[in-house]
C-alpha cells in the first residue's frame, strides 16, 4: 500500500539542477514519450489499488499512434491517433471519440517551461537506479510552495523515456505511482498491433464534441491563483443535450479543471458544497448563483480551496440598443 514517509521517498545527497538543465531533462523525457516506438506493461498504484495496462506506441516521423489495453476490471481499449482518442466499450458496443486531455503516462505533458521553473526545482540523484530491468536516472521535482505536489521520476538512461513516476503530497507520502514492469524500446511495430481485440462493425459511435467558449463574456471571472494559469476554456458534451463548461489550469506540470454546470433541482445541499478525494484527485464543489462549480485536480486540498474561492459570477447585462 502506498503512503511511504518523506524520508523513504526523497533521496539523499541530491544535486540541484540549473534552469537550463531542468529544461533539457524534462524536454528530452517528453520528446522521447512522443517520438519513440515502445511497448510494454505498466501499473498505476493509487489508494492501495493497482491498475494494470498494456501500451503500444509508434511514431512514423509525423504522426503518433497508440493503443492502451485495460488488463483489470471491465475490458476497455483506447486507440489514439495524434490528439484524438477512441474509447472502445465492448459490453455496450460503443465507441466514444474525444480529444486527448490531461497527462498520459509516460508523457510528462509539460506545459509552459517558464511556469515549471517558477514553481518547481529539479534535483538529480547520482546513485544508479533500475526499473523494468533497465538502467535509469532518478530525479526529484520539488515544489517551491505548498500549493503543489512533489514528484520523483526515473528516466531511461539510453532513450530518456520516463519509466517510473511518483506523486508525493505535502505530508511526504506517495499518493500515486506509475511504473513499467516490462518495456521494449525502439523496435519496429506492425500495423496489426494497433487492431482492437473486437470487431467494431455495427457499434454505436458517439463523438464527444468540445467547443471553445468565452466564459468572461458569459459573466464568469476566474483569477490566476497559486501559480496556476488558464490553458483553455471549452464547452464539453457529457451526453446528448448535456453540456458543461470546463476550464483547464496548469502550473507547468500539475493540471486542474473547473467544471461549471447549471444547478439541477435534484442536487442537494450536500452535493452543492461537497469536498473530498477520489484516488489522488482532490475536489471541491460550491453553488455560485444558479450554477454548480466543481474544481478538481491532482493538487493539495488548499490549492483547490484557493481556486474555488477565486471564482465569481455576475450575470451579463444586455446592452441597450442605440437610438437612431
Amino acid at each position: 500500500m502506498l503512503g511511504f514517509q518523506v524520508g523513504s521517498v526523497f533521496a539523499a545527497n541530491l544535486i540541484e539542477q540549473s534552469p537550463s538543465q531542468t529544461h533539457d531533462v524534462l524536454n528530452r523525457a517528453q520528446l522521447a514519450a512522443q517520438t519513440l516506438n515502445y511497448q510494454g506493461l505498466f501499473a498505476t498504484h493509487e489508494n492501495g489499488v493497482m491498475h494494470s495496462m498494456r501500451i503500444i506506441h509508434r511514431f512514423d516521423g509525423q504522426n503518433q499512434q497508440e493503443r492502451l489495453i485495460e488488463l483489470d476490471d471491465e475490458p476497455r481499449e483506447y486507440l489514439r491517433f495524434n490528439n484524438i482518442v477512441q474509447c472502445l466499450i465492448p459490453d455496450q458496443k460503443t465507441i466514444l471519440i474525444e480529444p486527448v486531455t490531461g497527462r498520459r503516462f509516460p508523457d510528462l505533458a509539460v506545459g509552459d517551461m517558464h511556469a515549471v521553473l517558477k514553481n518547481y526545482t529539479l534535483w538529480l540523484d547520482p546513485k544508479p537506479h533500475r526499473v523494468a530491468g533497465r538502467d535509469c536516472q532518478r530525479y526529484d521535482i520539488k515544489p517551491r510552495d505548498n500549493y503543489r505536489r512533489a514528484y520523483t521520476m526515473c528516466v531511461d538512461t539510453e532513450s530518456n523515456l520516463l519509466l517510473k513516476s511518483q506523486a508525493i503530497d505535502t505530508l511526504g507520502q506517495v499518493v500515486e505511482q506509475v511504473a513499467f514492469s516490462e518495456i521494449k524500446i525502439g523496435e519496429s511495430i506492425s500495423d496489426q498491433a494497433f487492431k482492437p481485440s473486437w470487431s467494431t462493425d455495427g457499434w454505436q459511435v458517439i463523438e464527444k464534441v468540445q467547443k471553445q467558449v468565452d466564459l468572461q463574456a458569459l459573466g464568469w471571472k476566474i483569477l490566476p491563483t497559486a501559480g496556476f494559469e488558464q490553458q483553455m476554456q471549452m464547452n464539453r458534451m457529457l451526453a446528448p443535450n448535456e453540456w458543461v463548461h470546463q476550464v483547464v489550469l496548469s502550473d507547468g506540470l500539475a493540471v486542474m479543471s473547473i467544471f461549471i454546470e447549471p444547478h439541477r433541482a435534484q442536487q442537494t445541499a450536500v452535493t452543492l458544497t461537497r469536498s473530498g478525494q477520489i484516488g489522488s484527485v482532490n475536489m471541491q464543489s460550491k453553488q455560485v448563483d444558479d450554477y454548480l462549480v466543481t474544481v478538481l485536480g491532482e493538487v493539495p486540498p488548499q490549492t483547490i480551496s484557493q481556486v474555488i474561492k477565486s471564482i465569481e459570477f455576475q450575470s451579463p447585462q444586455v446592452k441597450p440598443e442605440s437610438k437612431r
